[in-house]
């Protein structure tokens, strides 16, 4: 459904993780239809925010363009040939990548992630969200040390 190129349109097949690549984003189910001409980079767990390998995608934000790819994100279902009745040892056919269970993260969902996979602490997920409602200058610089685990560290000596 990605299908990162280089600026000259030359396909490239290894994307380099933490990197931004330019990529078509296709119908899965029709490579023929463009959706949108848009960035994506590959962020490779565990060395990743959540721990997790993660896809994120830059789109336009036309509303058209967001519907088209949620859609179409949503649309693509599990595939896999069918079982036979054969006596190869052949181990079964693996399915398909399905995207059948796309959902909106919720609220504070990467950075729960982030915290059950070890990324983050206590203190510093309590930063993060101190970060997110701050309103002065002095709560931003407080609440960003948080997050960077300041607090912990200077606890800690």
């Amino acid at each position: 459904m990605v299908k990162p190129h280089t600026a000259k349109g030359k396909p490239i097949t290894n994307p380099t993780p933490w990197k931004l690549h330019r990529c078509r984003i296709v119908h899965p189910s029709d490579e023929s239809n463009t959706l949108d001409d848009g960035l994506a980079v590959f962020f490779k767990g565990p060395k990743s925010f959540t721990s997790e390998d993660t896809l994120e995608l830059h789109l336009h934000s036309g509303r058209a363009v967001i519907s088209a790819v949620l859609s179409a994100l949503s649309s693509s279902t599990t595939s896999s040939t069918p079982m036979t009745t054969s006596s190869s040892s052949a181990p079964p056919p693996t399915p398909t990548p399905t995207f059948s269970t796309l959902r909106p993260a919720a609220p504070g969902e990467f950075t729960r992630r982030a915290f059950l996979g070890g990324r983050l602490d206590l203190t510093q997920v309590e930063g993060l969200k101190d970060l997110i409602d701050a309103e002065t200058e002095g709560q931003r610089r407080l609440a960003v040390r948080a997050a960077e685990g300041e607090v912990r560290a200077s606890s800690a000596a």
